[in-house]
């Protein structure tokens, strides 16, 4: 985790503090400086941006690397962001529970971004039993598409706006954090803090749904979804070292149902990683 915060001049208590104000609260730059200059932390506002720039992004890669299922009945619509005086349009999924699945910021409305959004999501998640979208042509052009592809099945596809109202509310809290910045210059600066908004949007609508004592913590929050990741780096680490030992050995090992060990096994749980190099080694050297 220290890897993420090498070279910077401040602790990674104070960026992860200070981004995760700007990305959880309706927050300029210049207030989170006001903010921290209270506790004693001088710095720029141009830092902070900088920080925002530069998180964002990172926070978005750990996030969709660990997420979770989601229920098998969608959201999907569009909203509206500023960027240099022009409106952009911003694609979103959530689930029934109103968990994000998915985002993407596009310079057009219309086919084309419609169906790069849904092919990506259906590919990433597979096909579900719901999913409800409004009736604007460009979005129900993209889903003829991808029911031609086979990605959806036309029958679990729904125009409803009023059964669309979960993923609208939803717009409204994301925009609202926007509601202090003086607007975007650039698409690419855009996507970077829309990214860190949507994750730390993600992980208080997660909280919300298994409550704690303390309440949620911005910060902490960042730090536990780092921490995660690390984790996992280290588990994949280890893996890899048990299966090149093993394949240097010269030796075929096959699980009991006949699949070979491979890069996939990496993806299994510890407790069935160990299971495999078991049945494996058993197999092999049953003496």
């Amino acid at each position: 985790m220290e890897n993420y915060f090498k070279g910077r001049h401040f602790q990674k208590d104070i960026i992860l503090v200070a981004v995760g104000y700007y990305f959880r609260f309706s927050l300029s730059y210049r207030d989170v400086v006001e903010i921290l200059r209270d506790r004693g932390i001088i710095i720029h506002h141009t830092t902070v941006m900088r920080w925002v720039h530069h998180y964002g992004p990172l926070f978005k890669l750990l996030w969709r690397k660990q997420r979770d299922t989601h229920s098998q009945s969608w959201r999907v619509d569009e909203t509206y962001i500023k960027i240099k005086a022009r409106w952009h349009y911003f694609y979103r999924a959530i689930d029934s529970h109103g968990l994000t699945l998915d985002f993407e910021l596009r310079k057009h409305r219309d086919y084309q971004s419609a169906y790069h959004f849904l092919k990506r999501l259906l590919t990433t998640y597979g096909r579900p039993d719901c999913l409800v979208t409004d009736q604007y042509a460009g979005t129900l052009k993209a889903i003829k598409q991808v029911i031609k592809d086979g990605l959806l099945v036309k029958a679990n596809h729904q125009c409803s706006k009023y059964r669309n109202n979960l993923i609208e509310q939803d717009h409204r809290l994301i925009k609202h954090v926007l509601v202090k910045s003086s607007g975007f210059q650039s698409l690419r600066t855009a996507l970077k803090t829309l990214s860190g908004i949507e994750v730390m949007h993600q992980l208080h609508k997660v909280s919300q749904r298994e409550p704690s004592l303390f309440g949620f913590s911005s910060s902490q929050s960042l730090i536990e979804l780092l921490v995660q990741w690390s984790v996992q780096q280290s588990s994949q680490c280890i893996k890899k070292t048990i299966l090149l030992i093993l394949h240097q050995n010269q030796t075929n090992f096959v699980k009991p149902s006949g699949w070979l060990i491979n890069d996939d096994t990496l993806n299994l749980s510890g407790v069935q990683f160990a299971s495999v190099i078991w049945h494996a080694l058993m197999r092999h050297w049953p003496n």
